[in-house]
């Protein structure tokens, strides 16, 4: 994810998948906004 113009990774605590993204790229987003769904695998 992109933030400020650095790129930050995403850890989980169990095995998953994402299975849509909810936000546009560039799309401007607010805290606690919901930027994709998972599934456990």
């Amino acid at each position: 994810i992109e933030a400020m113009k650095m790129m930050n990774q995403l850890q989980t605590d169990f095995p998953c998948e994402i299975v849509s993204v909810l936000a546009k790229p560039e799309e401007m987003v607010e805290f606690g906004q919901p930027l994709f769904t998972v599934r456990r695998q």
